[in-house]
């Protein structure tokens, strides 16, 4: 929240009485300075008088209202102004209250609670809407690669027939036969590719349900749908899984949406790293759960960092960069499937079924 208020007793007094109720206060003793501090840290509501040196209250609140990135800022203005004129100047310019001075503390307080919790509405709901239509979007996109992959399967099961059709004709021409071999594999490798597609489509553009699921077997179809993609980075993969694990309760979409996106992100931390390295354990544990965990060998992380991988707007990439992104475990959760993840330490935890 910001005050923006000349009179240095005024402000401390509208200070004191906000900071009682917990709201973190800045302060700015004219409208130049106001700016600066609005540009750099989005208060979530200000406080604004509107006769102040330099640049005054109306010219800020003319500024913020022109601006797309601070439109949507609550703007109360803290007045002794009783000119008519003036009052209605600055409604048009789109302020949201009024309080006369002397402010009375109960009235600011209701009105800066009010609307506070009218500013937390608007950016849920822009949020909801950012992502439906991200849901939207990734629908057309699994619509649009589905019915691609459907066109791939149909001319290469004939391409199988064909390739069976030949060896059954190539019984004495053994270098054929090794030909037509290798075009069996590769043959079975596009269908699986492809096969894991859908699925993957499947899991980012649909509402997964929880069934018994073998992770093992989910974590195989993404090691496959991200082989070439690995190689291409030269990045080692390995794999510490106990034997014989049980069934869980999750979603394998969900949970296979997860792995394709940790790994991804593991890939771009080692890119440009000396001798890459990415460790994939599943284990179970004594208390009846199974620990998935994806760690890279990419030993540059600072403490500073562990402190912010909790907040979801923190990501340390770079325009033009792939560096680590530490926050995509709380990021990227599978939907519905029984999980807790406390930083990058704390790996994905399910119950066994």
């Amino acid at each position: 929240m910001l005050i923006i208020e000349d009179d240095y007793y005024q402000q401390e007094v509208l200070k004191i009485w906000l900071e009682e109720e917990a709201y973190e206060v800045m302060c700015a003793a004219n409208g130049e300075q106001a700016l600066e501090i609005i540009a750099e840290h989005k208060p979530d509501l200000i406080l604004l008088n509107l006769l102040m040196p330099k640049v005054d209250g109306f010219q800020v609140a003319r500024q913020l209202k022109q601006n797309p990135e601070t439109r949507q800022i609550p703007v109360i203005v803290v007045t002794a102004v009783e000119n008519q004129s003036k009052r209605v100047e600055v409604l048009d310019i789109g302020v949201d209250d009024f309080l006369n001075k002397p402010v009375d503390r109960i009235e600011l307080l209701v009105r800066v609670k009010n609307l506070l919790q009218s500013r937390a509405y608007c950016k849920q709901l822009q949020a909801r809407q950012a992502h439906l239509l991200q849901l939207e979007t990734m629908a057309s996109v699994g619509t649009l690669i589905t019915s691609v992959t459907n066109e791939i399967n149909k001319p290469l099961h004939e391409l199988q027939t064909a390739v069976t059709l030949a060896k059954q004709y190539s019984a004495n021409n053994t270098q054929l036969i090794d030909l037509l071999d290798k075009a069996t594999q590769y043959i079975e490798r596009i269908d699986l590719i492809t096969h894991n597609t859908q699925l993957y489509i499947k899991s980012i553009s649909t509402h997964s349900t929880e069934e018994r699921c073998d992770i093992e077997d989910v974590l195989g179809q993404v090691l496959e749908l991200l082989t070439n993609r690995m190689k291409e980075s030269n990045i080692q993969i390995q794999t510490d899984i106990d034997a014989d694990l049980p069934l869980v309760m999750c979603s394998a979409e969900g949970l296979m949406h997860v792995l394709v996106h940790l790994l991804i992100n593991a890939q771009e931390a080692l890119e440009n790293y000396p001798q890459p390295c990415i460790t994939i354990s599943i284990k179970a544990t004594e208390d009846k759960h199974l620990i998935v965990s994806v760690c890279d060998n990419n030993a540059d992380n600072t403490e500073d960092m562990y402190s912010l991988i909790t907040d979801p707007l923190f990501n340390t990439k770079l325009p033009m960069q792939s560096v680590k992104c530490l926050s995509s475990v709380q990021n990227k959760k599978p939907p519905k499937a029984r999980r807790y993840v406390e930083s990058h330490q704390q790996p994905l935890r399910w119950s066994m079924a």
